[in-house]
């Protein structure tokens, strides 16, 4: 409730507030998780209009949901907007909810994201984002703050160029795996974050002048944030397998961040033997091109083959789709959209629940655009 705390003394006024655009989830009201995201989606895209090109937005936000989290985030993301980073806010002192209430979220949270340059939008509306898969990473590495920051990690970097890509519409030329061989190929790579070739100085210069406890804090100020799937589980397990681990350690610290999992992830040691390399008794990250290609290659296979399951439910079954691997859902539909296989998209999605959809904008963006391209053909 916040409009209807105005309530008394507008009934003393006899003027009242009109929060039909109030964006808030309000059962009183009548507005869900659904009509939140559509109405903060509105307020970004005004933002978005009168804000220059290649300038900034921060939110400061403050929610103990990862599906209201997220829902921020594809808001966004919806409006144009393209997320740099995202961070914590100690105000040191919190609100009364923060410290009375119960499983409160105790900091807030800081996303700063900005509106692409004007002729980099142009180009890319100009050539539909052909041959352009590099220019666009090389210019979100360069509005990212040269420090550690999950937004270098390659599944991010995969994650933001699939959803602007698929958001306008543009052809995609790239799988996971020949992706990150633009990655190794054109930028560098240093503590299993990617550089631009000038920001990796920068940031050697800044590890020195800052040492190991500042990486340190800013890490941990990372892993603070929602683990709520299994791509953000994937990298809060690279950032922790810095140094090598035993299994049980890693599945008593994996147990306390993922408490906000809304995903069917496979379980831990599937998740590692899939991801990451076991040597001499311990989980550590792959190292060299070859380990790190065939860990690309086994990943995408697993995803493949989980979304065809899902396929084939949806193409025989009757009943609604609860619990799906969302991650699969997102490599299936890719490869769909590059083969143009718009019917199998919408087969699977009308089998879906909704919630799968409101909650998720990578995979919602699939559908539409797929009911766009049938409309446009047939």
């Amino acid at each position: 409730m916040y409009s209807e705390l105005n309530f008394f003394w507008e009934s003393w006024l006899k003027v009242f507030t009109n929060n039909t655009s109030e964006a808030i989830v309000n059962n009183t009201q009548l507005k869900g998780l659904s009509e939140y995201k559509e109405l903060m989606t509105s307020c970004f895209k005004e933002m978005y209009r009168i804000l220059k090109p290649n300038r900034w937005i921060t939110v400061e936000f403050h929610n103990s949901q990862a599906s209201v989290w997220n829902a921020i985030q594809d808001a966004l993301t919806k409006a144009g907007f393209i997320i740099a980073q995202v961070t914590v806010l100690d105000k040191k002192q919190g609100s009364f909810k923060q410290v009375t209430s119960a499983g409160a979220v105790k900091n807030d949270l800081v996303i700063n994201a900005y509106k692409p340059k004007q002729r980099f939008e142009e180009l890319f509306l100009k050539q539909a984002g052909a041959g352009l898969e590099r220019d666009f990473i090389e210019q979100h590495l360069n509005h990212l703050p040269v420090e550690p920051n999950t937004e270098r990690s390659e599944q991010m970097l995969f994650s933001k160029m699939l959803a602007h890509y698929v958001q306008h519409g543009y052809e995609i030329k790239l799988n996971a795996k020949q992706f990150y061989k633009l990655l190794r190929d054109n930028f560098k790579l240093m503590d299993g974050l990617w550089f631009t070739d000038t920001q990796i100085t920068e940031y050697d210069e800044w590890k020195k002048k800052h040492g190991l406890q500042a990486i340190e804090e800013i890490a941990k100020g990372q892993q603070a944030l929602f683990v709520s799937d299994e791509r953000s589980a994937i990298i809060w397990l690279y950032n922790f397998l810095k140094n090598p681990k035993i299994y049980s350690d890693i599945l008593t610290v994996f147990n306390q961040v993922t408490t906000n999992i809304e995903d069917d992830i496979p379980e831990l040691k599937n998740i590692l033997e899939t991801n990451f390399i076991f040597d001499n008794g311990m989980y550590r990250r792959p190292l060299t091109d070859k380990e790190k290609e065939a860990k690309e290659e086994q990943s995408e296979k697993e995803l493949l083959k989980a979304f065809d399951k899902v396929l084939a439910e949806a193409s025989t079954g009757t009943k609604k789709i609860k619990i799906v691997r969302k991650e699969a859902l997102i490599i299936g539909f890719t490869k769909a959209y590059q083969e143009k296989r718009f019917q199998d998209i919408l087969m699977v999605a009308n089998r879906l629940q909704a919630d799968i959809l409101e909650n998720n904008s990578e995979i919602n963006d699939f559908v539409e655009i797929a009911r766009l391209k049938l409309g446009e053909e047939f």
